[in-house]
């Protein structure tokens, strides 16, 4: 967490999911004692209240931190996670708001304009482009051609 995550671009959010999992049962086994058994535990316990991508998420954090100990501190272990399941995310979405749920989220919006009269300028250019509020937020202006109704986003998800 103090040597690789600070330089992710996902740091906030990785950096909170290693202190949760820090506080989980499986955490006071050392690396070499770590077993497929003791991860595929944490992952059926955790299918129990959390969604599967959340959990597919720490399993990779997981292991990219054994991997990361193997390689770089040389630690003389396999990595668990490798040899456990995954479970099976859902399909993503694929849905558009109707007319009405526009209009209504657009309504609901009003208020909030007094207090930031771009609000609703940033909701219809996130329903038009499906940016995420991220990319919204760093848009430049300089990446933005009114012409040719075009917004480059040089650092993106994927």
């Amino acid at each position: 967490m103090n040597e690789v995550t600070p330089s992710k671009r996902g740091a906030q959010r990785e950096a909170e999911g290693i202190r949760f999992m820090m506080r989980q049962k499986f955490a006071a086994y050392s690396m070499a004692k770590l077993t497929p058994a003791v991860v595929a535990a944490y992952r059926d316990e955790r299918l129990k209240t959390i969604a599967a991508g959340t959990i597919s998420r720490e399993l990779n954090i997981l292991s990219g931190i054994i991997t990361y100990a193997r390689k770089e501190w040389g630690l003389p272990t396999s990595n668990p996670c490798t040899m456990v399941r995954k479970p099976p995310t859902p399909q993503g979405r694929s849905r558009l708001l109707t007319k009405d749920e526009e209009s209504r989220l657009l309504d609901e919006l009003k208020p909030v304009r007094r207090r930031s009269p771009w609000m609703v300028s940033l909701v219809k250019l996130a329903l038009e482009t499906a940016m995420r509020r991220g990319e919204l937020l760093a848009l430049r202006w300089e990446n933005v051609n009114l012409e040719a109704q075009t917004a480059y986003l040089p650092m993106t998800k994927n």
